[in-house]
């Protein structure tokens, strides 16, 4: 899964009149050369357009997004077992769910999101569940993944000392 470059997924949020073009949501790719990135030289990226990639300094406009419906926080890695990038994140909010979608590359096209776990705590209406992600360099499954429960009250949160933690769980693939 490696090409000789670091990879960030990035979203955009704001008034729909600054929205990026995808829709609202949508998540965006960018690249550096991974030995421009080692020595700490992040200038210069090259964002996916759809067709190819571009150096930000000759973008004739806004990138392409590489998928929608994407969360602020969300994990991909390659699953070298399954011969694809997965992508976890909640789908929601309040009452999330786990979700996956997958890819053969980074830039798609990617599955639509397909749900993995029903956290309890969702159906906790004082609840929220966020932050879904996938941790492969854990071992002890075929998959460990995290989410977060956190409260909407803040006396709930301040006096329940089982709110905003990561929930761990093992998945089978």
């Amino acid at each position: 899964c490696r090409d000789g470059f670091v990879y960030a997924f990035g979203k955009q949020e704001g008034p729909p009149s600054r929205r990026m073009a995808g829709g609202e949501h949508a998540a965006f790719l960018v690249r550096w050369p991974m030995a421009r990135a080692e020595r700490g030289d992040l200038s210069e990226p090259e964002w996916w357009t759809g067709p190819g990639w571009a150096a930000q300094s000759r973008l004739k406009g806004q990138p392409a997004a590489v998928f929608g419906d994407s969360q602020t926080e969300f994990t991909v890695h390659c699953q070298s077992a399954l011969g694809r990038f997965v992508e976890i994140q909640t789908v929601g909010f309040g009452a999330a769910d786990l979700a996956m979608r997958t890819a053969e590359r980074l830039t798609g096209p990617w599955s639509a999101p397909s749900k993995l776990y029903h956290p309890p705590e969702s159906d906790d209406k004082r609840l929220f569940v966020y932050a879904g992600k996938a941790h492969p360099e854990q071992k002890g499954a075929d998959w460990v993944l995290t989410y977060v429960a956190n409260s909407f009250s803040p006396e709930h949160l301040l006096g329940d000392t089982s709110v905003y933690f990561p929930r761990f769980l093992k998945a089978k693939r």
